[in-house]
């Protein structure tokens, strides 16, 4: 919430405010419904996904509607690995400034706590910097046993490395599955740009069909990039993420490849029957579903070229294990 880095926490903590931001309409000040947030969000960002306008437009709505005089905030500065924490004394006002942080709250600063102070599942609680959320009562209720000088006996090594392990394995599968979300989001030019992204980044070259009838071959993959040395791979690519693909299209993708490899890539899924389709067919071919594209992003996606990561821009988060 102290912006980007903490960038602000030092103004948070000498003029005795938080604040939040995204947009600069003061008339969202007098709005309940998170319907117009979402709209004002939508207008002004009109190319982000559903997601972060979801995401923004939330946060600013609890900020505004939910957050109560006398409840306590917790602001933390990375920099130190401390915790502030304050008593909210204001409804939300309105300062027309040049940033975006124009709503504020006034504060009445309690105290820091040190990040290290904490148990591991507190500290896995406080995980976000730049949301505003609400804490567990459980980690609430320590930040406030160790703010009033209570010392908290710390949990054994072997616990704590389990539940970081544990938090570290939950948050791999939600960004998984934020990326799904992110892979269905694209239009199915985009999704074929993508699978020949992801072809290159295994190492191979790739011709991708032109709009307009593709006999069946949306890309074509091969060593020398023009279809003459093997393996040669024809792939078609079925970009319906509510419409599972049967034997029957499997099988006309089959009857196309002669002796060519095949792979087949369907955002909306298989069939039992497409699945032992492919299974007794003559020559190679490999179903690819919406999960195991995200596996195989996720695996190779270092050495994704440029066109293939502007379409899906992600971040690696490093985790300790």
């Amino acid at each position: 919430m102290a912006g980007r880095g903490s960038a602000l926490i030092n103004s948070f903590v000498d003029d005795s405010f938080v604040s939040l931001g995204f947009v600069n309409e003061k008339k969202l000040l007098n709005e309940s419904e998170v319907e117009v947030f979402k709209k004002v969000f939508t207008d002004i960002f009109p190319h982000s996904r559903k997601a972060q306008i979801t995401s923004g437009s939330s946060q600013l709505y609890r900020f505004i509607n939910e957050m109560k005089v006398g409840e306590n905030v917790v602001v933390y500065e990375p920099g130190k690995r401390i915790y502030h924490i304050g008593e909210v004394k204001t409804d939300t006002k309105y300062i027309d400034t040049d940033n975006e942080h124009s709503y504020r709250r006034d504060i009445k600063w309690a105290g820091t706590i040190n990040r290290d102070d904490l148990t591991t599942g507190t500290r896995n609680a406080l995980g976000g910097i730049l949301t505003l959320y609400e804490i567990n009562p459980e980690a609430s209720f320590e930040i406030e046993q160790v703010l009033g000088g209570k010392i908290i006996e710390p949990q054994g090594e072997s616990d704590d490395e389990e539940e970081i392990e544990d938090f570290g394995d939950e948050t791999a599968e939600k960004a998984k599955e934020f990326l799904k979300d992110m892979i269905l989001e694209l239009s199915w030019e985009q999704m074929q740009d993508l699978v020949a992204g992801l072809l290159r980044a295994v190492g191979y070259k790739t011709r991708v069909s032109p709009a307009g009838p593709d006999r069946g071959k949306d890309i074509i993959a091969s060593p020398d990039g023009l279809g003459l040395e093997d393996p040669r791979i024809h792939v078609e690519v079925k970009h319906r993420p509510n419409q599972a693909m049967g034997a029957p299209e499997v099988r006309a993708f089959v009857g196309g490849l002669r002796k060519n490899k095949g792979l087949y890539v369907s955002t909306g899924g298989f069939t039992k029957e497409a699945h032992y389709e492919a299974e007794r067919s003559d020559v190679p071919v490999t179903l690819v579903d919406i999960d195991e594209m995200a596996r195989m992003i996720i695996q190779y996606y270092d050495n994704f070229d440029t066109e293939a990561k502007s379409l899906l821009p992600l971040r690696k988060i490093y985790w300790p294990l």
